[in-house]
């Protein structure tokens, strides 16, 4: 029994090698590919509930809202305490850091209180709902990043990760081995 990319991996298994698999239980995995994973978010805001995702919502307004200036991108560089200013940041650059933002909140509603690196929804919801956090929604929102963050600063450059992979050798083994990853992206616009 697995989830998510395990789960799929387990299914595959099981129906391409019927005579050596007896069984396999795909939980929580997405086993029907689809562009744009809208059924992901409406999940994650019904575990997070809507007072929450109100919130989140508000604060993501308000991000994007200040990447159109210069004097909003440098905000945002030292509020999400930044490696590299956003100033000169690149769409895909851009993308990055809003996935990287999302993490704590897919830990919360994928794992729970199943695994500690992530905070429970209780955690992020209530740092997001509580203004001891932060005057705005999009301060609390940093303080949700940054409790979940594991260096002294926030990298969000696309081109130095995807060379990071690379030099891992990530990219070389998967193409070899012709394993399969899947990215939750989401076509929903936010409301400006």
């Amino acid at each position: 029994m697995l989830g998510d990319y395990a789960g799929n991996l387990a299914a595959w298994l099981r129906l391409k090698h019927p005579d050596l698999v007896l069984g396999a239980v795909a939980s929580s995995a997405p086993l029907q590919a689809k562009l744009s994973f809208d059924t992901f978010l409406q999940e994650m805001d019904a575990d997070l509930g809507k007072k929450c995702v109100n919130e989140v919502r508000l604060a993501m307004n308000e991000f994007t809202h200040k990447l159109g200036s210069d004097s909003g991108r440098e905000y945002l560089t030292n509020l999400f305490g930044l490696c590299t200013p956003l100033k000169n940041a690149n769409q895909l650059d851009i993308s990055l850091l809003v996935y990287i933002i999302s993490i704590p909140f897919q830990g919360a509603a994928m794992f729970n209180e199943e695994n500690p690196r992530f905070p429970n929804d209780p955690g992020v919801c209530e740092i997001m709902t509580d203004r001891r956090y932060g005057a705005s929604a999009l301060e609390r929102l940093r303080v949700t990043l940054w409790e979940y963050r594991i260096s002294n600063c926030v990298y969000f450059q696309y081109k130095p990760y995807v060379d990071l992979v690379a030099e891992v050798g990530w990219l070389n083994y998967t193409s070899d081995c012709k394993f399969f990853f899947y990215f939750k992206i989401n076509s929903q616009q936010l409301d400006t």
